[in-house]
């Protein structure tokens, strides 16, 4: 009985080596198969990657090609302007240009460059702007409520919104900057409303003091001064590195020094504004900035990262015969910002999302609007027309 056993377990097992060679003869090509076939699939998938890598690299090489030559036209045409300063260039949200003409100082022999400081003059208005906009937002305020909301005691307060004084359109004409008296605060307001010029309301009439006015309304609303609110908003959330007011730059040697010459290269005459005429141009023209911040600013803006693109389209929304709203001015297929202050001239011409644009920050004002007019021209030549804002 116990033989017989023996001979049957010992049968068992020899029938299951024999399967197991069975199945190892039939199912070991199919495994080899698809070992062959996964191998495939993964050099395939690596070609691929390889490839894709490749047409990546080919079209950089390409765009950075593209960038050069632009940069190239771009710095060749600048020059033949006798352009004093440092600009700042962007296409399709790809820097093609950061680099300077000049000095900044000439009698230290500093050269302007990326990091060259310059009054960005009547652009800060668009700042100003900026601050309101998300001054309103804080307090669940709106720009078409009357200057009489927030400061009562302005002549015609009652007649005049938040939005007509962004487009200038308020009634109230230039003023000229207190002779020999350095005013700030208090002070300063009470200067301004007892020394108002009125025109019509309704008609556009620049007048700066419009969003002089503004600054001390955006700090009735927030509590807080200003330049404070400016670095709490834009300045600091952005990273902006060369950027100050007038008052804390003074000793700042990549502050540039502004010129006035009738000659390129002449930097025999300093045209500069006084600490008080700059007190004066609180919110409109007391802020130093690179060409490259600068730029940062306004095309974040542009894009909503900010406030928020309601608020965007508020705060540019010109009305009537006037193209100016929010320290910008609106054409078909840009926006444009543009100041004077005495050797300073900055200018900007934009998409009006933010992709694409020009900043050009001048130390050297050789004649009227010199720079301005030069951009204008070159600007079609780099850059397809743009869209409106949506």
């Amino acid at each position: 009985m116990k033989k017989n056993m023996n001979v049957f377990l010992a049968g068992v097992i020899l029938g299951l080596i024999v399967m197991g060679i069975g199945l190892l003869v039939i199912y070991r090509p199919m495994m080899l198969n698809k070992e062959s076939l996964w191998k495939e699939s993964v050099i395939a998938k690596s070609n691929t990657e390889i490839n894709a890598a490749k047409k990546t690299n080919e079209t950089s090489k390409k765009l950075d090609k593209d960038l050069q030559v632009l940069n190239n036209d771009f710095q060749k045409k600048m020059k033949q302007t006798n352009f004093v300063g440092s600009f700042y260039g962007v296409k399709d949200n790809e820097e093609f240009t950061d680099t300077g003409l000049g000095y900044a100082n000439a009698s230290k022999k500093m050269l302007n460059g990326k990091d060259s400081m310059y009054s960005i003059a009547s652009i800060q208005k668009v700042m100003t702007a900026i601050l309101l906009g998300q001054a309103l937002l804080q307090t669940k305020h709106n720009l078409d409520e009357p200057l009489s909301n927030f400061l009562p005691d302005v002549p015609n307060a009652k007649n005049v919104t938040l939005r007509s004084m962004l487009q200038m359109v308020s009634g109230y004409g230039p003023q000229v900057a207190p002779k020999g008296k350095n005013l700030s605060g208090q002070k300063l307001y009470e200067y301004i409303i007892n020394n108002m010029k009125m025109t019509s309301v309704g008609t556009y009439k620049y007048a700066p003091v419009n969003y002089l006015l503004l600054t001390f309304v955006i700090e009735k609303l927030t509590g807080k001064s200003y330049e404070d609110y400016f670095k709490e908003v834009i300045k600091q959330p952005l990273g902006l590195a060369h950027t100050d007011f007038q008052q804390d730059i003074v000793n700042n040697e990549e502050r540039a020094v502004g010129y006035k010459s009738k000659t390129k290269d002449n930097y025999k005459e300093i045209s500069e504004m006084t600490m008080a005429q700059y007190n004066y141009e609180k919110g409109t023209g007391n802020l130093f900035m690179s060409s490259k911040d600068l730029f940062k600013v306004l095309s974040q803006y542009l894009k909503g990262n900010i406030v928020p693109m309601t608020m965007v389209r508020e705060l540019n929304r010109p009305e009537g015969q006037t193209t100016y709203c929010g320290g910008l001015y609106h054409n078909d297929s840009r926006v444009t910002a543009h100041g004077m202050e005495r050797g300073f001239e900055p200018t900007v011409l934009m998409s009006y999302d933010g992709k694409s644009g020009i900043v050009s920050l001048g130390n050297m004002k050789l004649k009227e609007y010199t720079n301005m007019k030069s951009l204008i021209r070159i600007y079609p030549t780099l850059f397809k027309q743009d869209q409106t804002i949506a």
